[in-house]
């Protein structure tokens, strides 16, 4: 192809329209106006260009688009010239500038023997789709120049090497080869026996004619695998064998690679000149073909006269590149063959964007020589240190990360230098990974704001502090508090989400009664110290200096008695020394108190009611019970144990449960203890039920089962919805052992009484009957105790689920976390599995109405909002654990229930903007699931990042994950390609029979119940 440049002179002209003069008879329309100049297209045969010109304004309104030609504009070769308006009032952003866009398509080109066609006789810079653009400010009695660079490549007919092409008077050639002439594989490297086996070769050489600078440039070439990698070389290596690591005979690609650069003599005629070639053999080793599956080549390279500026394409060109995307293996067999530039998609010409290309190397033909120029520092690095605020004299670790477009850099600390203003110090750059750099600033002894910078425009700005941050938070536990008892009062200092190192002498504790101690340093991020109550019942502000915190001081039988003095449950009412039974108000989830009734002296004590259902006649009960879906978190009736009552937001933190009956002579009895992990929101279905003590049958019916309303059927009885043939909204199995609405007596006549019990478990209890099958008793009750201790509130979240298994928390369920130390969440943690420890960030579970299908099209702009509601039962997206997670773990539990850990890896953390893991390792289990799931990367349907040559969610039913080539486990998708039809079930992962000994559907890709990401941190 042959490479030419147009370049288009824009020039605006603005008047106000108010003040328009125009002069009579110049043709040229009174207003703002834009005055539009193209030169002649510098193309050998060009007789004509076509051109689509469009001028918005500052809101992206179109002011005027209009197609020109040369001929009737211009002189026939290109040039032309137009005016027309721009919109110099339009301002939205109020900075004073109507900044207006023009862009330019190239529609078309034509020569004396007929027009030229896009993609065959020349790539087209400017297409439809892709036009070139630029900003101008519309601005009153000003003329501004706008010009485009644009860059028209054709196909030549030289036929220099294999297939040729030229940029201006630059002429390459660029294959890649895995085969001979004649069919048979390359085998140019001995394999690690010393065999000569199977080799590729990609080759690159262009010349920029005689006595020229040609220079080459090419990145890295990556070879990206489903089962394992991705393999690198490293082009500006050697010459000659790199001799790459080859540790598993099993899994690794390359038992060899080799470089090979150089110069070349070229004559025609008596013209001569020489050309710089660059190839990169890479030799195949099949023993790993079956393992990694299928394997993509792929890299970049252009050429040109001289020197690249940071060896970066020029901005706002589109740079003519070639493009190396070749597969080189697909379902574990060699595929690639001989692959000429443009003969196929394998090598092919390209653009660059016009924000222009970094290349990793170069090669200059008038030295012989290659270095790397990507490693150099450029102006879209970042720097953070970890602490933003620093204590006097503190310490914190900084971090460089050069970009150049997101890519690994590998280059030497040298690049950067180091200097704090107006005062600290700072240690030498340390490089890390390869990709960023470390080093230390230590404060100075006076506080103030420090300016770090790294020498190359890139700086950050630290507060250097000696005094508490007046956001900080103060609070006591436990309030209210009794008369003479010692609180503990915790201030936990915010500093926008971190911690800061204030020494317990800039806080100073006081209290409007009682007495306070010293204040004790924990953790720190935190500071303590011991509030002791007065003698006399009152509210106490406790305070720190900066912050307040009001205590109730009561006596221990005021406690729960007002909302002001609710207590956390009623366990925590009878610690506090409430041990009479009867109405009072509680407060789980300290922001809306409520009464319910408290249970303190039978069972236990410290049981708060969470539903009550009371005999009556005429079908009271009946009506009460009817609870539509929607009103399943919605308080009904009057608290009390002789009134219908439901607080069913009890649930949500429920950890121990207890059912009681009393039969129609007022006998108490228990039927069955049992403890859960919480709720399932949506199903209301317990989360990790277990049976503690009582009857089984009735524990299984009426706790493990589904929830079920009369319009919403969530039982688990196989023809029919409980709820509805009952009259009652409760937990059914199929269909109820008591119920706490329905006349089920047959044919025993009750007035619809309500409730019931079956007699088969009234009579193990003891209960007085009524002689019919389903007795009639008084009451039928469910109490709670809700979680206690560390991460069972919002006050008292942990900093992970990870510390709180380290705090002693060892069963599963929601509890408080608050990895920001600002911010508590809710997360459902994992204490059992592989150690415990860990929070779930995703769970995809099965649904006959498709429903996982929908909830997993997530959008890239949502890529870290929160989604679904929290729960091992539930569709649930938290992707705030990804920017702190550290370790993963994935798990399917099958259509049987079986669950199976699929793997666990380590990461040392995630780039937000593309959701590629840092750094990532397999610890333990299947590769395939891993490579796919972790190492590999994430797409949504409006964001490709994953390593297949398409877009992996798009082609599966808009399902967002991480993806390889393209999955092993979808979280949404109906993939099954056997044609097993299962209205959009999802999730489904790959092979589950011979890979993960899960239960197989009898298709290739097996629905399962759910799948399940965990991550600790």
């Amino acid at each position: 192809m042959q490479r030419k440049r147009a370049r288009f002179g824009l020039l605006i002209a603005v008047v106000a329209a108010s003040f328009a003069c125009g002069t009579a008879g110049s043709g040229v329309p009174e207003g703002p106006r834009v005055e539009i100049q193209v030169a002649p297209l510098d193309l050998p045969g060009i007789t004509n260009a076509v051109y689509t010109l469009t001028v918005r304004n500052e809101s992206g309104e179109t002011v005027w688009s209009r197609q020109l030609d040369s001929t009737g504009y211009g002189a026939g070769d290109g040039s032309l010239s137009y005016v027309g308006p721009c919109d110099a009032d339009d301002d939205p952003s109020g900075d004073g500038a109507a900044t207006n866009t023009v862009s330019l398509v190239l529609d078309a080109l034509d020569t004396a023997a007929g027009p030229l066609t896009a993609g065959s006789d020349y790539a087209n810079p400017a297409p439809s789709g892709a036009p070139v653009v630029q900003s101008a400010v519309c601005a009153a009695d000003r003329d501004t120049a706008v010009g485009f660079d644009l860059t028209v490549a054709r196909r030549a007919e030289q036929g220099f090497f294999d297939v040729a092409i030229t940029f201006d008077d630059i002429f390459c050639s660029a294959k890649l080869d895995c085969e001979n002439a004649a069919g048979d594989p390359l085998e140019l490297l001995h394999d690690a026996s010393g065999v000569w086996a199977s080799t590729a070769v990609l080759a690159f050489a262009c010349t920029a004619g005689p006595g020229s600078d040609t220079r080459l440039w090419l990145d890295p070439v990556t070879v990206t695998c489903t089962g394992g990698g991705p393999f690198t070389v490293d082009v500006a290596a050697g010459p000659g064998n790199l001799n790459p690591p080859f540790n598993d005979p099993l899994h690794d690609l390359f038992f060899q690679t080799a470089i090979y650069r150089g110069v070349e003599a070229l004559a025609s005629g008596a013209t001569s000149w020489s050309k710089a070639y660059w190839n990169v053999a890479m030799g195949l080793n099949s023993e790993a073909f079956a393992a990694l599956d299928s394997c993509t080549l792929t890299t970049t390279g252009t050429a040109t006269h001289g020197p690249l500026t940071d060896g970066t394409t020029p901005p706002g060109q589109r740079w003519p590149m070639v493009v190396w995307n070749a597969p080189l293996i697909s379902g574990g067999a060699r595929v690639c063959a001989r692959h000429g530039l443009d003969a196929g998609t394998e090598v092919a010409t390209s653009y660059s964007d016009t924000s222009g290309h970094a290349f990793y190397a170069t090669f200059a033909r008038a030295t012989g020589l290659a270095s790397v120029v990507g490693p150099l520092p450029d102006g879209t690095s970042t720097l953070a240190c970890a602490d933003p605020i620093v204590a006097v004299g503190g310490e914190t670790t900084c971090t460089l990360t050069p970009k150049q477009e997101g890519s690994v850099v590998e280059t030497s600390a040298s690049y950067f230098t180091l200097a704090a203003s107006p005062a600290g110090t700072l240690s030498v750059l340390a490089p890390a990974f390869g990709d960023a750099f470390t080093f230390t600033f230590t404060a100075p002894s006076t506080s103030g704001l420090v300016t770090v910078d790294v020498g190359f425009g890139v700086s950050v700005e630290l507060v250097v502090t000696d005094t508490p941050d007046a956001t900080s938070s103060l609070a006591c536990a436990p309030s209210p508090l009794d008369i003479d008892a010692d609180a503990t009062c915790t201030i936990t200092p915010r500093r926008a989400g971190q911690p800061i190192y204030a020494a317990a002498a800039d806080f100073a504790p006081t209290a409007s009664a009682g007495s306070v101690g010293a204040i004790t340093p924990a953790a720190g991020d935190s500071l303590s110290f011991t509030f002791t109550a007065p003698h006399t019942a009152q509210t106490v502000t406790v305070g720190d200096g900066l912050s307040t915190f009001d205590v109730a001081v009561v006596h221990a039988t005021d406690a729960g008695t007002t909302s002001a003095l609710a207590g956390y449950d009623c366990q925590t009412l009878l610690e506090q020394g409430v041990t009479t039974s009867g109405v009072y108000w509680v407060n789980p989830t300290g922001a809306s108190a409520f009464q319910t009734y408290c249970e303190q002296e039978r069972y236990g004590g410290g049981w708060t009611l969470l539903y009550n259902s009371v005999g009556v006649l005429n079908g009271g009960t009946r009506t009460f019970w009817s609870i539509p879906y929607a009103s399943r978190f919605t308080h009904k009736g009057t608290a009390g144990i002789g009134t219908n009552f439901y607080a069913p937001t009890l649930y949500r933190d429920g950890r121990e449960y207890l059912d009681a009956v009393e039969d129609l002579a007022g006998n108490d009895f228990e039927i069955f203890r049992a403890t859960a992990g919480g709720i399932t929101e949506t199903t209301m279905a317990m989360v990790d039920p277990v049976f503690v003590s009582g009857l089984s049958n009735p524990w299984t019916s009426q706790f493990s089962a589904g929830w079920s309303a009369s319009d919403r059927d969530l039982d688990l009885h196989a023809t029919s919805n409980c709820a509805a043939s009952y009259g009652g909204t409760q937990h059914y199995y199929a269909c109820w052992y008591y119920s706490l609405a329905a006349d089920a007596d047959i044919p025993y006549a009750d007035s619809e009484w309500g409730p019931h019990i079956y007699v088969n478990d009234g009579n193990p209890l003891g209960l007085t009957t009524d002689g019919s099958a389903y007795t009639r008793v008084n009451r039928i009750s469910r109490f709670v105790k809700l979680c206690h201790g560390t991460g069972c509130t919002a006050a008292t979240a942990g900093t992970s689920c990870q510390t709180l298994r380290a705090a002693g928390v060892t069963r599963n369920g929601v509890y408080w976390i608050d990895p920001s130390g600002s911010s508590p969440f809710r997360a459902y943690c994992d204490m059992t599995t592989s150690g415990g420890g860990w929070a779930v960030l995703h769970n995809s579970v099965g649904d006959p109405l498709g429903a996982t299908l929908s909830f997993w099209t997530i959008p890239y702009a949502q890529r870290l909002t929160e989604k679904g509601t929290v729960g091992i039962g539930t569709n649930y997206y938290a992707p705030a654990h990804y920017t702190y997670g550290t370790e993963y773990m994935d798990v399917y539990e099958d259509m049987q229930r079986a669950v199976r850990v699929i793997f666990n890896a380590s990461v040392a953390g995630i780039n937000t903007t593309n959701m590629h893991f840092t750094s990532p390792a397999l610890l333990s289990g299947d590769s395939g699931a891993y490579t796919c799931h972790i190492a590999a990367g994430w797409s949504s349907t409006d964001y490709d990042s994953d390593t297949y040559s398409g877009n992996c969610a798009t082609s599966y039913s808009s399902v967002t994950q991480h993806y390889c080539a393209c999955w092993n486990a979808n979280l949404g998708s109906d993939a099954d390609a056997t044609g097993y039809v299962d209205g959009g079930w999802g999730p489904h992962v790959a092979n589950t029979d011979t890979r993960f000994g899960l239960y197989s559907d009898g298709s290739t890709y097996s629905r399962v119940r759910r799948i399940t990401r965990y991550v600790r941190y």
